[in-house]
């Protein structure tokens, strides 16, 4: 018996190799996401702030150097690690083939809102005063635009045959 089997207990695969043979179930992939959305996000804001001091926003005045990340830095930081997040997500989630109804959903949710960021900025340059309640309205529209879809890829996914027949009997078939 193996010195690390524990009676009543099954023998524990290594993170990393169920991840990768898609053997880790669906809680533990939410968790290595949220641990990985929190671990990049903080390796963006270092980054930010090495760039910051690597390239200054001004010349330095008085005996103390004060470092400032300029909004472009920031975002290029934060760009960046949004992409190696969506190459990490793909990675983590598509080792097993029954989900690919969530990767539907998935493309489906990134085309809904990323038409809703370029509307959002075309109402932004286009229209004067209070645009803050169109752009609500567009963000509120993609929003029940994306639980809609994820509402029909979750039904689709039940599928099945209906309880009822047509005329509101239960269907014993």
């Amino acid at each position: 018996m193996d010195a690390n089997h524990k009676f009543g207990s099954p023998t524990r695969v290594p993170l990393l190799r169920a991840l990768r043979d898609g053997s880790a179930r669906a809680g533990t992939r939410l968790m290595v996401s949220l641990a990985a959305a929190l671990l990049l996000l903080a390796v963006s804001d270092v980054m930010a702030y090495v760039l910051g001091y690597l390239i200054p926003h001004s010349p330095p005045r008085g005996p103390a150097y004060m470092v400032f990340v300029r909004g472009e830095v920031l975002l290029s930081t934060y760009i960046s690690a949004g992409l190696v997040y969506l190459a990490l997500m793909f990675w983590i989630w598509s080792r097993q083939r029954r989900g690919r109804g969530i990767w539907l959903g998935a493309a489906i949710t990134t085309g809904i809102w990323l038409v809703t960021i370029g509307i959002c900025i075309l109402v932004d340059n286009t229209f004067w005063g209070d645009d803050e309640f169109l752009i609500q309205g567009v963000v509120f529209a993609a929003a029940g635009l994306t639980l809609l879809v994820w509402i029909h890829l979750y039904r689709r996914h039940l599928g099945g045959r209906s309880l009822f027949d047509e005329s509101g009997v239960i269907d014993l078939r």
